[in-house]
């Protein structure tokens, strides 16, 4: 599921309706939330938030927004994914020691117990 406000696929009425319904669809079917949100992220929280309230989890790929950006996802019980871009100096600079090679996030913290959480195969 996508927010963005950079891509030029669609319009952001059309995103903000997709991502919706795609929410909807996670919430009845009790599937986890595979989230990726785009310098987006008044909306993608604000819709998030009810969902969320509901009981739906899962995590947000591919995080590229700010450290306040990350602990609120957190603080709302969402796990964040964070790549190697962290270490760009233009771009990375905003998580700067939030996240360490051994933290909960890298692929080295990934249990089998984890993945069967969320009913991963």
């Amino acid at each position: 599921m996508v927010l963005t406000t950079t891509a030029t696929f669609s319009t952001p009425q059309a995103q903000r309706m997709a991502f919706e319904q795609q929410l909807s669809a996670a919430v009845e079917t009790g599937k986890p939330l595979f989230l990726h949100c785009r310098d987006a992220f008044t909306d993608f929280h604000d819709m998030l938030a009810p969902v969320i309230a509901d009981g739906a989890r899962g995590v947000v790929h591919c995080f590229t927004g700010n450290r306040v950006e990350a602990e609120a996802f957190l603080a709302m019980g969402l796990d964040i994914g964070i790549t190697g871009w962290v270490t760009d100096l233009q771009r990375g600079q905003a998580l700067s020691g939030f996240a360490a090679p051994d933290a909960p996030c890298s692929m080295r913290h990934i249990t089998r117990a984890r993945v069967e959480q969320f009913g991963w195969p």
